[in-house]
């Protein structure tokens, strides 16, 4: 679907200040950060509604949205605890003075958090809180709400608490709850609650029996790869069959641009203790990862010499530098072909099914909200990007020559491997049949150019795929979005 967002960052940032010093708020700000999230719950509560082709026609109104923006204020520096980003959650709210901001992309008001001091000498009776700013900044009529009795905890500690319900002012049928709490006379907490939204903090997440099934598949599948590779990768390091000059390189590369994407997109600290915990933070997972690229590489690389020698060739001569090589463009350009392809069956898949009268499912591509305003996403993205391209096609790799050695009949190889293939392109377990056609159609792809075209055409179609799947594609460019659309379009056309 699609949600129009008709004001940019820099807009909504004012707007999310201007909301805090409408309730009272002018105290000196030490540091801030905002994002657009995806509206999770109401996502979840359109997919759980009755199956339709016109399902997700409601995202094109933009009412409810299905992106919101966040933004955030503190009196001390904001240092992600469990990311390396900030995020509305990470870190969590917890010293006074810190407050969050959420608005719809037309800067309506939809949630609201002050942290109350934590130690307060005041006396006497407190002021009326004014509640109607808050319905105003929310861009809702108070006096189509009436009184009802509050329900919805605030997360600090309030001494005034109220709530309302009324009619959602466009979408029929639909009852809003307001939520509220204020502290001596100032909002701590304002939330407009709708049949979507979901009390995260007391209920456990919940997932459907097939997504557990999925889950639990690629989770299996995954680890037994891993363990075989370690196996047959201590193997040809003692039989002295281990490429270990090429395997150094993809870990290099890894490292270089795993660091490099953090740098550019990471929330940086002005305080020596806060980044170099985030530096080892991101030094680790970048290890563990090159440990396990490593591995695979070592266990894989031998086997498909063997196996297919010339689905290595394009991939040793870039190891080797010679990028210039005819062999190595034709490689790229295929995988570039099919990664286009690869994308276009995803947009089939949301787009052919409704016309066809047949209930819309989940849409994979444009899910990069993280990317919305960040003027170096292009770049981060696309690092982020090669990194998982490279992972995805050792991992795919290694499932081939696994299903090879095991098989040992080709057609049948042939055929485990794409319904490898296919259930790593399937990311909504759609209780229609019919959906499984497109990513058993991936599948196929992507297992016709890992056994025809070879290693280099699989990383550069993954890449492809998954970079076209992040970014959110626009014609309009002169839209203040289309950055990341123009930018991502030009690093592939200069690429080919």
């Amino acid at each position: 679907g699609r949600t129009p967002l008709e004001d940019p960052p820099d807009v909504l940032i004012n707007r999310a200040e201007q909301v805090i010093n409408s309730l009272g708020y002018a105290d000196p700000v030490g540091d801030t950060a905002s994002g657009f999230m995806a509206f999770a719950d109401y996502r979840q509560w359109l997919r759980r509604q009755a199956l339709g082709p016109r399902r997700w026609d409601v995202l094109s109104t933009g009412d409810p949205s299905a992106i919101l923006f966040w933004y955030r204020s503190s009196p001390r520096q904001i240092v992600p605890v469990d990311e390396d980003t900030v995020s509305l959650d990470d870190p969590p709210s917890i010293e006074t003075g810190m407050r969050e901001v959420v608005l719809d992309p037309r800067g309506r008001l939809q949630r609201f958090r002050s942290v109350p001091p934590q130690f307060d000498e005041s006396t006497g009776p407190a002021a009326a809180p004014s509640w109607n700013t808050l319905f105003d900044a929310a861009g809702l009529s108070m006096s189509a709400f009436v009184d009802a009795t509050p329900q919805w905890a605030p997360p600090d500690y309030a001494d005034a608490r109220a709530a309302w319900t009324g009619p959602h002012p466009t979408v029929k049928d639909v009852t809003l709850r307001i939520e509220a709490a204020a502290y001596r006379g100032k909002p701590v907490f304002f939330d407009v609650i709708g049949p979507w939204t979901e009390p995260e903090r007391m209920e456990p997440g919940r997932q459907s029996l097939a997504d557990q099934i999925l889950i639990a598949l690629i989770f299996t599948t995954l680890s037994v790869l891993i363990a075989a590779a370690g196996v047959l990768a201590s193997r040809h390091i003692r039989t002295n069959r281990a490429d270990r000059r090429g395997a150094w390189r993809v870990t290099a590369y890894l490292s270089i641009a795993g660091m490099l994407s953090w740098v550019l997109r990471a929330s940086h600290s002005s305080s020596l203790e806060g980044e170099i915990s985030l530096f080892f933070r991101e030094a680790g997972t970048l290890a563990f990862l090159g440990a396990i690229f490593w591995t695979i590489y070592v266990a894989v690389e031998s086997y498909v010499r063997r196996l297919w020698p010339d689905a290595l060739l394009g991939w040793s001569r870039l190891l080797t530098g010679h990028i210039r090589d005819p062999r190595v463009g034709r490689d790229l350009l295929i995988g570039m072909v099919f990664g286009v392809a690869l994308i276009l069956i995803d947009m089939a898949k949301a787009t052919l099914l409704p016309l066809l009268g047949l209930s819309a499912s989940y849409p994979r591509y444009g899910f990069g909200e993280e990317m919305f305003g960040d003027s170096a996403s292009p770049f981060w993205g696309a690092l982020i990007e090669s990194v998982a391209a490279i992972g995805g096609a050792l991992f795919a790799a290694f499932g081939i020559v696994i299903a090879r050695l095991v098989l040992r009949i080709r057609w049948l190889a042939i055929g485990v491997t794409m319904l490898f293939l296919s259930l790593i392109a399937t990311y909504d377990m759609s209780p229609m049949p019919y959906a499984a056609v497109f990513p058993l159609a991936s599948g196929a792809l992507l297992t016709v150019l890992a056994m025809r075209f070879g290693l280099l055409s699989l990383v550069v179609a993954w890449f492809t795929w998954g970079l076209l799947a992040a970014v959110r594609m626009t014609l309009e460019f002169s839209h203040w979005r289309a950055y990341q659309s123009n930018r991502t379009l030009a690093m592939l056309i200069a690429l080919a």
